[in-house]
């Protein structure tokens, strides 16, 4: 096999296809470079073939062994070009460059036998796996040597740290317990280098934990040591055996072997979990076995005495209550002064002389109880008994319980206070009772004395000294006038009485006035015996109350529904405000003639003088024009709100009218601010001699059935009055007034024309036809 191995290779070496490099040179403005020097040299420098481009920049060299080779170009003028030519391991085929030379050197790059685009890294640079070793000090990284590399760059986290021609590097820069990256690069001639080899991490190792000591108590160990650099935890092993991983440089050992003796080493470990270095092995030996004492009591009426045998090896004790340390003793007895009702639990440990603490004993539990009530007294109240006590050291609640007839006792309510109110009894009755009291845990006492309380008599609630109290002082209460109610209460009782509710209502709920304004309700919060009280009640009558006696009553009931026997009745007067009285005091007519008629179809002013001929002033008068068909108001809606009016004062309303009616009325009413309501109706007439509105006169107070225009001689009333109704559009009527006849014997009628033509005026303004 060993000589067939070796024909083969001979076979291969004398048959290697040989291969030709050939191409075009050109200078950096693209023109074929005449005249090019180009060689091709061997891997270590040496030149093997040399030749000059032709004037169309071509060259070629023939029967080329596929080989490493470094190709040169240049030319005097046009620059130079440097490319590496790496073999390919099969399949090499011929070469065809173009090449572009270069004022300035640049770094070669690297074509193969296969006519592929050029590459700027070297694949014959590679570098295979990297290898470190590593101590407490530094990190050293190994590679094997690159053939044509002349030296490394080391990079160290992506950053390069250093430049080495050998294969190895020693990174001492490094902190314990901190991961490192490391890669390297192969660098050959020319500045030619490879691919950046993968990234291999480590760290240093951490140094072992120094400076160890321990402390003892009783049967467990605690040990420390200074922090280690860069370790994120410790290995503790006790006798050579791991026992436990610790963050923080101390462990505690419990629970060991009295008297006895241990030894410890602590590694270091990385944050990589890298065990570091060992520590030297430390000694320690626990304490020997001090036992607890045993625990009891006895009590007498303020304190607990508690009692315990000596300890052979201890010096002194510490003893502790509800979990709290409340004293170190040198002697085997305590008295502990304690609230009664509270149950106390304690326990003792004995103290060496290494002032180690040994176990706690067992618990031992124990109160004082509390007392029975004293102090008992009774107050007598309205249907009740007010009870109270002194207070008892360490009470949670009270029981309270009555006493019955025969002996036997009732619980009635439990409290927290020492006070405490038996309510809803009867008045003047006794009642007897008996308090216990029970501690936080339920525990109750015995039962306190007995002792006995009367209620007192009720309260007797009588109503004295009505006053009306208005501003006019004249025991009246006026229109729009405010007052007050003034009332005394007295208690001629034997209790005090409280939370008095007082109301007022009329005397017949049906004779509410609504113009009498008042509070209805007062509440007096107390009034103790023989007490008396004056209250008031806010009172005021409205502007439209009338003149009169209205009769009330006040009624009274207190917190424990006690009424006065009598209600107390009692008269409020009041006295109405003088009306106004809102009249037409006279009216008048003017025309764009200067004349005082009205003409048919022309427009003229119609004045209306509104007078108040009453006593009292209207602080308003509301004006209201009625619509009908028998005439046309121009530019005037109709309503009107006229101002205060006095007593004898007037106030002008002018408008435009205009009508072809020979006879019309104009109708309106007015409203005064205590909504009295008068209607009017004006009788006009065509052609008329009226008065001019300079000429209006007014009134007198207290006039009665005032007539502007008083009938004249001979003029028929039935003329003069006729109402006014609505229109009729689709009504017609015939008049027939006859005032000749044919007939001789039939007398002639004296007025059947004028009476035909009034009844036609009926007919027209009454029913609109």
């Amino acid at each position: 096999m060993k000589y067939l191995l070796y024909i083969i290779l001979v076979f291969d070496f004398c048959f290697t296809k040989t291969v030709t490099i050939s191409g075009r040179v050109f200078n950096d403005q693209g023109k074929p470079s005449r005249k090019s020097e180009v060689t091709l040299l061997s891997i270590e420098g040496n030149p093997l073939a040399m030749m000059k481009t032709n004037r169309k920049g071509r060259f070629e060299f023939t029967e080329i062994i596929p080989d490493y080779y470094y190709l040169i170009a240049k030319h005097p003028e046009d620059g130079n070009l440097r490319i590496k030519i790496n073999p390919r391991k099969a399949r090499n085929r011929d070469l065809i460059l173009r090449l572009n030379l270069k004022k300035q050197i640049e770094v070669p790059l690297i074509y193969t036998y296969s006519n592929v685009k050029p590459i700027k890294k070297d694949p014959a640079l590679r570098l295979n796996k990297l290898n470190t070793k590593v101590d407490d000090k530094s990190i050293e990284i190994i590679w094997r040597k690159v053939p044509q590399a002349t030296r490394y760059s080391v990079f160290r986290d992506g950053l390069k740290i250093s430049e080495v021609e050998g294969t190895n590097y020693l990174d001492t820069a490094t902190s314990p317990g901190v991961k490192y990256c490391y890669q390297v690069m192969a660098i050959g001639e020319y500045e030619v280098t490879g691919s950046i080899s993968d990234s291999y991490c480590n760290s240093v190792l951490t140094s072992m934990p120094t400076n160890i000591t321990g402390t003892v108590s009783k049967n467990n160990i605690t040990i420390k040591w200074s922090p280690v650099n860069g370790a994120s935890k410790y290995n503790i092993k006790r006798n050579n055996k791991n026992i436990s991983y610790s963050i923080d440089p101390v462990h505690i050992d419990h629970n060991l072997d009295f008297s006895t003796n241990y030894f410890y080493t602590i590694t270091s470990i990385s944050s990589d979990g890298i065990e570091g270095l060992t520590s030297e092995v430390y000694d320690i030996k626990t304490r020997d076995y001090v036992e607890s004492p045993a625990l009891s009591s006895f009590n007498n009426d303020n304190s607990i005495n508690l009692i315990w045998n000596e300890v052979e090896l201890a010096v002194s004790y510490n003893l502790y209550r509800d979990g709290a340390l409340i004293k170190k003793l040198n002697v085997n007895s305590f008295k502990d002064k304690s609230v009664p009702g509270e149950t106390h639990c304690y326990q003792i440990a004995s103290i060496d002389k290494y002032n180690a603490e040994s176990d706690l004993s067992e618990q031992h539990c124990s109160k004082l109880f509390i007392k029975s009530p004293s102090g008992l007294n009774i107050i007598g109240g309205i249907t009740s008994n007010q009870l109270s006590w002194n207070n008892v050291a360490g009470v949670f609640e009270y029981n309270i319980y009555k006493q019955l007839d025969n002996d036997s006792t009732l619980f009635i309510d439990k409290v927290k206070a020492s006070t405490f109110t038996d309510r809803d009894l009867g008045y003047d009755e006794e009642h007897c009772y008996l308090i216990s009291a029970i501690d936080a845990e339920g525990d109750e006492s015995g039962f306190s004395k007995v002792f006995c309380g009367r209620t007192n008599s009720p309260p007797l609630l009588e109503i004295k000294n009505y006053t009306l109290i208005e501003d006019s002082r004249d025991n009246y209460l006026d229109s729009k006038e405010r007052g007050k109610l003034r009332f005394a209460l007295l208690n001629n009782g034997n209790s005090p009485s409280r939370s008095i509710r007082l109301f007022i209502r009329p005397v017949n709920i049906n004779d509410k006035n609504p113009n009498i304004l008042m509070d209805t309700t007062k509440i007096i919060e107390n009034l103790n015996i023989d007490e008396a009280k004056y209250f008031d009640f806010d009172i005021s009558a409205g502007l439209k109350v009338k003149s009169g006696d209205w009769k009330y009553i006040l009624t009274a009931e207190d917190e424990n529904g006690f009424k006065i026997k009598n209600p107390y009745e009692f008269i409020i007067k009041t006295r109405a405000v003088e009306p106004p009285r809102i009249i037409l005091a006279d009216y008048a007519v003017e025309n764009s003639f200067n004349t005082n008629y009205i003409p048919k179809n022309e427009e003229v002013e119609l004045t209306l003088r509104i007078q108040n001929v009453g006593k009292g002033l209207t602080e308003k008068v509301d004006f209201n024009l009625l619509d009908n068909h028998t005439y046309e108001v121009l530019d005037f809606s109709g309503y009107l709100e006229l101002p205060n009016i006095n007593p004898g004062e007037f106030s002008d309303i002018t408008f435009r009218i205009k009508s072809d009616r020979q006879q019309f009325a104009i109708k309106f009413k007015t409203k005064d601010y205590l909504d009295n309501i008068v209607n009017n109706q004006i009788e006009l007439e065509l052609m008329k001699h009226y008065r001019a509105k300079k000429n209006l006169v007014s009134q007198e107070i207290g006039a009665e059935n005032i007539v502007p225009y008083p009938a004249e001689l001979g003029e028929i009333e039935v003329e003069k009055n006729i109402p006014i109704g609505k229109r009729n559009p689709n009504g017609m009527a015939v008049i027939l007034a006859i005032d000749k006849y044919d007939d001789i014997n039939l007398k002639q009628p004296k007025f059947s024309a004028r009476d035909g033509e009034i009844f036609r005026l009926y007919m027209q303004n009454a029913f609109g036809l």
